[in-house]
């Protein structure tokens, strides 16, 4: 597949089968996302994979914080409980990152 036809044949899903996927494929999929690039190189990316009892626990959980905080139009409760980041990356990749600046800009 190149690149026009992954974009004219991409679709956007809405509703989704409620049958698990199989481990498999979480892992196949987990692999590949290794190589999506990344802004300054630096993959600043974290997977979880998450299932049984524990999703369910989530998933009741978001199910109350929409009844609570969405009045039809929008979110009235907007201070995530997980705030976002105060720096482009975590402290702990700004050395990779800085690694990477100097010889990425040196030959732009």
């Amino acid at each position: 597949m190149d690149i026009i036809e992954a974009i004219r044949t991409r679709r956007s899903m809405r509703s989704f089968k409620p049958d698990p996927v199989p481990r498999k494929v979480l892992e196949e999929l987990l692999d590949i996302s290794r190589w999506a690039p990344s802004g300054g190189n630096a993959q600043p990316w974290y997977f979880s994979v998450l299932g049984g009892k524990l999703l369910d626990e989530i998933k009741a959980k978001l199910e109350v914080k929409v009844d609570t905080s969405y009045d039809g139009t929008g979110f009235t409760d907007t201070h995530p409980e997980l705030p976002r980041l105060s720096t482009s990356y975590p402290e702990a990749l700004m050395p990779r990152v800085q690694s990477l600046r100097g010889p990425m800009y040196g030959s732009v």
